[in-house]
């Protein structure tokens, strides 16, 4: 019999749309000038659909699937915690390396990070607009609410 191999997700506070503001998106905005607020708020669309697409699929699946959500903001909050529950959710033995995984280059830094930047807990607050923020948070309330969000207020934690 084939056993199935586990699946880890990570949910990610949506508000955190980083590629709204990163150097490729400037440049494309730059480029089409006046119309710059059209690109802004199609990559802003796209991320919207996306998210609570995923959301729905999830919640729909996750008693059929082996899937393991992970929190961004507790996997930054408390990486050997978060690390150790994927380790014993995939059957595999926890390793302090993995604490130093290397990423992917950021795309408003282009650094690569190793292991936990706790930086990145709130970096989307400075890069979105006080409307931007409430258009996302309104259009997918819902959908954070499933991945196991709460709300007080504005502000949501998982």
């Amino acid at each position: 019999m084939k056993t199935k191999r586990p699946t880890t997700n990570i949910v990610k506070c949506k508000r955190a749309t980083p590629k709204l503001n990163d150097e490729k998106t400037k440049k494309r905005k730059k480029k089409a000038g006046h119309l710059s607020f059209l690109i802004h708020y199609i990559t802003l669309s796209i991320f919207i659909v996306d998210y609570i697409w995923s959301s729905y699929f999830y919640n729909k699946n996750k008693h059929k699937l082996n899937i393991y959500p992970v929190c961004y903001e507790k996997l930054l909050q408390h990486p050997v915690l978060e690390i150790k529950k994927i380790c014993s959710f995939c059957e595999i033995s926890f390793n302090e390396n993995m604490l130093f995984a290397m990423g992917k280059p950021s795309s408003h830094t282009g650094k690569i990070a190793f292991g936990v930047d706790k930086k990145r807990l709130f970096a989307w607050q400075t890069k979105l607009s006080k409307f931007d923020l409430y258009l996302i948070t309104f259009l997918t309330k819902k959908s954070m609410k499933m991945l196991g969000y709460k709300f007080q207020g504005f502000d949501s934690k998982c």
